[in-house]
């Protein structure tokens, strides 16, 4: 691969990890309303609104969902929508 081939891959793969985290703490947090969630030239993020921030045990626990969602290997599939 080269250069671009691999940006655009660690784009898609953080693209990816933003819709794995969003899934898990909507499964986690129901509660929870997502707001914007793209990946960065960092990583990635996502902004939920909660009446309660996330505690750090919280975000160790969705981390750790994200783990065995990720090491499932369940395919993505790319689609766009009008």
């Amino acid at each position: 691969m080269n250069k671009e081939e691999l940006l655009e891959l660690r784009q898609r793969m953080r693209h990816s990890a933003a819709h794995v985290m969003a899934d898990v703490v909507k499964n986690l947090y129901p509660e929870a309303k997502l707001a914007i969630g793209p990946p960065t030239d960092d990583g990635f993020y996502y902004d939920f609104l909660m009446e309660t921030p996330f505690s750090d045990a919280d975000l160790k626990k969705i981390e750790k969902q994200m783990r065995r969602v990720i090491n499932k290997k369940l395919p993505f599939v790319y689609e766009e929508y009008s």
